[in-house]
């Protein structure tokens, strides 16, 4: 009966989380002067991991600052009125 079982098992589907985690990393050498670029690679990897890159999108599109350039070198800065 166990062997049954075995057959008939249906295989676990992964995650795209679980493919993309179990792959291997790259990791440049200390020689090495070529860069990473995010945007790049969920570019070129966005039709295999289609909902992590719907995801990735919406992370790498928040602003670094939500200050806004103009008051970050405001020589007046802010004032609070005394009333």
């Amino acid at each position: 009966m166990n062997y049954v079982k075995e057959q008939q098992a249906i295989p676990a589907i992964k995650s795209e989380v679980e493919v993309n985690l179990n792959e291997l990393t790259y990791k440049p050498n200390d020689n090495s002067h070529m860069s990473f670029c995010a945007l790049e690679w969920w570019k070129l990897n966005s039709r295999k991991y289609r909902v992590l890159s719907h995801m990735a999108a919406d992370v790498l599109a928040i602003p670094i600052s939500i200050v806004t350039s103009d008051s970050t070198f405001s020589v007046g800065g802010r004032v609070i009125d005394s009333v």
